[in-house]
């Protein structure tokens, strides 16, 4: 899956590049999903986020191991799964109050974190 094309992209591109190209392309389509009229053009777009982020998630890992020193790598990632785990759990009932709100409004506010 997105771990061949992780692969593959890396053989043409340094890891920084994928991830600012995957962190400016995630950030676009977020706050473009909250547009689209038709219900194809909202879950292509939201496919192309899952797509983008099943990338950029292995590179980041990578990245984030790279720099750590051999002590600390095991830590480190830890940390970062956890800190991932911790988003995962508490973003879809954020986004719900926000939803609340507007329907729209989760997506803008994604795309102005990145």
């Amino acid at each position: 899956g997105s771990s061949n094309l992780s692969k593959n992209l890396l053989r043409y591109f340094s890891s920084w590049t994928v991830l600012n190209w995957s962190l400016i392309l995630f950030t676009v389509l977020c706050g473009v999903v909250a547009f689209p009229h038709h219900a194809f053009w909202i879950f292509a777009i939201l496919g192309a986020c899952v797509i983008i982020g099943g990338i950029a998630w292995p590179v980041c890992t990578g990245v984030i191991s790279g720099m750590a020193s051999k002590r600390m790598q095991g830590k480190i990632m830890g940390i970062t799964q956890s800190v991932q785990s911790l988003a995962m759990a508490l973003a879809p009932g954020l986004g719900g109050l926000v939803a609340h709100r507007a329907v729209k409004l989760p997506f803008l506010l994604a795309a102005s974190a990145g």
